[in-house]
């Protein structure tokens, strides 16, 4: 007399529901990955670039469709507005916020190496150097676009608004300089270590 079927579908349900609220926050590794389609974000792609090469194509979309990235994102900025909101102090918000975007940095390097194994990707006339300069581009929309947010969050809640005009400058020389010169270097060694290092080319015989 009881439906099983039923009580299992809306038991399931109800554990997606959990387990999206807590992924925002951590990791949840019994959580299955659900690639999907966000289009309330449509308007971020290819808006600032009018041919998009695969890569940054590639490397864009999975950044915003793929919630163990995207989800990295919205939690480590959360995480900064809340510090700032509670510590309220201009010399420590400036840099605890900047040790978050760094670390956000630092955890979206992954992103670079997703489609390593990918056959159908490897059969792509890919640039290495292009694929070095698309990913950085990416990394540092992400970056800026955090900083942004964290910036105008200091000039709502924090007081004595000349100390904070100083600390958002400081926050963001920090973070352009980590995009200047961390992140380039840090892709390299991405790139030296990749399985896929050139094109898969024909080999004629002669």
């Amino acid at each position: 007399m009881f439906d099983w079927t039923k009580a299992i579908e809306y038991e399931q349900r109800r554990m997606e529901v959990v387990q999206g609220f807590y992924s925002l926050f951590t990791d949840i590794p019994e959580r299955p990955i659900k690639i999907k389609r966000r289009k309330y974000l449509d308007f971020v792609l290819t808006k600032i670039e009018h041919k998009p090469t695969p890569d940054f194509y590639l490397f864009q979309r999975t950044l915003l469709r793929n919630p163990e990235f995207l989800n990295l994102v919205v939690r480590m900025t959360v995480f900064a507005l809340l510090i700032a909101f509670m510590v309220q102090d201009i010399r420590f918000v400036v840099g605890l916020n900047f040790l978050i975007v760094f670390l956000t940095l630092y955890q979206l390097l992954p992103l670079y190496s997703q489609f390593e194994r990918n056959s159908m990707y490897r059969s792509l006339p890919i640039n290495p150097k292009g694929k070095q300069k698309a990913f950085q581009r990416v990394i540092g929309g992400v970056i800026l676009a955090q900083t942004l947010v964290i910036a105008l969050w200091w000039l709502i809640v924090l007081p004595n608004k000349l100390p904070v005009l100083l600390g958002v400058i400081v926050l963001v020389a920090l973070n352009i300089l980590s995009l200047v010169v961390y992140l380039p270097g840090r892709t390299k060694k991405l790139a030296s270590q990749s399985v896929y290092r050139t094109p898969i080319k024909n080999k004629r015989k002669n």
